[in-house]
């Protein structure tokens, strides 16, 4: 079967110069941005390959149930991130799935809001939590101008086809002032995972990301924070967020270990945000009256 592919530039820079990182056996090769030093996917499988990958690896089963569970821990962590800058209002959650991030705030007087591509997750995330979730895409749920307070993107921020466009539309719908929360996977531990020996030692292939998946974009501090800047936010506190938990209490030990050398690190450089299992950033609408 034939695949349409798209070629795409760096969203941070443009058509910057850039060099392959990793070239798949499938029809997905990653690139850097030499400018920023973010790795995105060019050329990439079209948009409804994609999303089609996207239905079959998040519709609700038990092995999402799982996975959103050994989560709780981190999204608690995240959770009281975002209490400690920003009061009571209307919350969106891009990419919610089952909602679990709702049990953090369902009892605090927040107004919850969802956008998810997968019908069951949506529905389970509006049976559990009276959260009013659109199922689709951000774009076509036309939010209202300056609707809300706050809009977190967790862990999801890898499969969007146009960051720049994605962000653009946070900020017309959130209000002067208001904030976005993006989580996202350390660049450096990310790509160390997924890419070279360690997968080679762990799963005992040559890597961990399918080929053809819908991973475009891996950040580092530096790229995430210049999207936002362009796209009228300015980061006001990051955050470093635990691994999911493991069954092995091998792998907790050293996931817990990574999470506090991580943590400690990032206090001395932004730039060891790109070795944390994942970290979160926060941003503020910048006031343009």
């Amino acid at each position: 079967m034939t695949m349409d592919i798209e070629t795409v530039s760096c969203p941070v820079c443009g058509p910057a110069p850039s060099s392959i990182f990793w070239k798949s056996a499938g029809l997905t090769r990653y690139v850097r941005c030499s400018s920023c030093g973010l790795v995105y996917a060019s050329p990439r499988i079209s948009h409804n390959v994609r999303y089609t990958w996207l239905e079959n690896n998040f519709t609700v089963n038990e092995g999402l149930l799982s996975q959103s569970h050994g989560r709780l821990s981190a999204l608690q962590l995240e959770a009281d991130f975002i209490r400690k800058y920003i009061s009571p209002g209307r919350l969106l959650d891009i990419g919610c799935s089952t909602g679990a991030l709702f049990s953090f705030f369902a009892l605090q007087g927040w107004e919850l809001h969802g956008v998810e591509l997968v019908e069951s997750a949506a529905q389970f995330a509006r049976s559990k939590f009276h959260a009013s979730v659109y199922c689709g895409i951000l774009k076509d749920a036309a939010y209202p101008h300056g609707f809300f307070d706050v809009v977190s993107i967790i862990d999801t921020f890898y499969y969007v086809d146009d960051p720049v466009a994605e962000l653009n539309e946070v900020s017309r719908i959130t209000q002067p002032g208001g904030h976005v929360a993006i989580e996202i996977a350390g660049q450096a531990y990310a790509l160390w995972r997924n890419y070279g020996w360690a997968p080679r030692l762990l799963d005992g292939r040559a890597t961990r990301a399918d080929s053809d998946s819908s991973y475009l974009y891996w950040f580092n501090y530096r790229s995430l924070e210049l999207l936002l800047q362009k796209t009228g936010f300015e980061v006001r506190a990051a955050l470093v967020v635990p691994s999911p938990q493991n069954v092995s209490s091998l792998m907790r030990a050293f996931t817990c270990f990574h999470y506090f050398a991580a943590s400690n690190l990032s206090k001395l450089s932004t730039r060891f945000f790109d070795w944390s299992p994942k970290w979160m950033v926060l941003a503020r609408k910048k006031d343009h009256s």
